[in-house]
């Protein structure tokens, strides 16, 4: 198991977080065509914040974090300080709300019949996780089926399609704009096709930059740090074509069978790439694009696009986020895709969101109204 000793600094991060500067950038020089995509993508989600709005004396959403004594995976917890946000946007966003700190305690009260409460609409968000497998973020969801509760994410497969990078990014190829990749699952020789001069390694099964390395791509290197990547993690390690460029976030949001991307978020941060430690000290920035400091605004309605493509063909629902990096404005690659991409004000959803409509509700009204305008 490892140590969780991470989880309990992040209570005393809360200062550091009202002191911190989310530096967002509002254009200078808006293109008439990036402007009529924005004003779109905003008319869009005011449907679903406005459905959101006109149902709310009837929904009852319920949250479902975890307790961070019992977390096993090295990845995937929200700390106190973002699990404040959530809550506080999903109370101003339904007239009735129930949070739970872990998965036994929502268990034990949905199966007792707790939310049975006729012309109510229950609507559970989750990011509670059990055990360290691919599936462990799916036990709430299958729960909620079982139940006839409605979940506010994407379903159990998709859960643990998008966890597994071994999966999806091969699933995507035929999309374009995928890094080559190879993965470790154990077996005695590699023999990769990577032609760059450095490649990046990752568990196949985490996020937030845990195990991200970016190593020469050398093979007796790689195969001494897979080996022992593996090791350490029990899971198949990501080989990948480090991309020198901008790492930059396209969230994107369902309304039925219809994808809309909202503005993408350049990560501002020191060094080549983003790192675990960058991440657990919040030492990153946000700029949403366009901006006037970054040299490929021209690549935003196709990141917009493409990110589009990605959801449309993998079926998620909810609130999503493809991450890229951008070499220039032709080529941009896949590097990851959150299913659950971080809600607070420490993610780009929410800059996002808040610099389209200028109110972070928006992003738990829209998620809202984007579950119910499925039925």
């Amino acid at each position: 198991m490892f140590s969780m000793t991470i989880l309990f600094r992040k209570t005393s991060h809360w200062l550091l977080r009202n002191a911190m500067v989310y530096k967002i950038f509002f254009k200078e020089e808006d293109t008439i065509l990036t402007k009529s995509i924005y004003d779109k993508c905003a008319n869009e989600i005011n449907e679903l914040i406005t459905l959101a709005e006109l149902t709310k004396d009837k929904n009852h959403i319920i949250t479902v974090f975890d307790n961070p004594y019992k977390i096993e995976a090295p990845s995937g917890m929200i700390f106190p300080i973002e699990i404040e946000d959530v809550e506080a946007g999903f109370l101003c966003s339904s007239a009735r709300y129930t949070g739970y700190s872990d998965y036994d305690s929502f268990k034990k009260d949905v199966t007792n019949n707790k939310f049975k409460s006729p012309n109510t609409e229950y609507l559970v968000y989750s990011t509670s996780q059990i055990g360290v497998d691919v599936e462990r973020r799916s036990f709430v969801p299958w729960l909620c089926k079982e139940y006839n509760l409605r979940i506010l994410t994407c379903d159990s497969y998709r859960l643990s399609l998008l966890m597994n990078k071994a999966h999806h990014f091969f699933l995507l190829k035929p999309l374009g704009h995928i890094p080559e990749t190879n993965v470790y699952y154990g077996q005695k020789s590699l023999h990769g096709t990577i032609q760059s001069e450095y490649v990046i390694l990752k568990p196949a099964l985490e996020c937030a930059a845990v195990g991200v390395k970016k190593i020469k791509n050398n093979d007796i290197q790689i195969r001494d740090e897979v080996f022992r990547m593996r090791n350490l993690y029990n899971q198949n390690i990501i080989i990948q074509e480090y991309i020198d460029g901008y790492e930059v976030s396209v969230p994107v949001i369902n309304k039925g069978n219809k994808y809309i991307s909202l503005p993408p978020v350049w990560v501002t941060f020191e060094g080549d790439i983003l790192t675990y430690a960058a991440v657990d000290d919040f030492k990153y920035g946000f700029k949403v694009l366009p901006d006037s400091s970054f040299p490929y605004n021209d690549v935003i309605p196709k990141l917009l696009h493409h990110a589009e493509q990605i959801m449309s063909f993998l079926g998620t629902n909810g609130l999503t986020r493809v991450d890229y990096r951008i070499k220039n404005a032709e080529e941009y690659y896949v590097f990851d895709i959150a299913a659950l991409p971080v809600l607070a004000n420490t993610g780009t959803c929410m800059q996002s969101f808040k610099y389209l409509f200028d109110n972070q509700n928006s992003l738990f009204k829209a998620i809202i109204g984007s579950t119910l305008f499925q039925h």
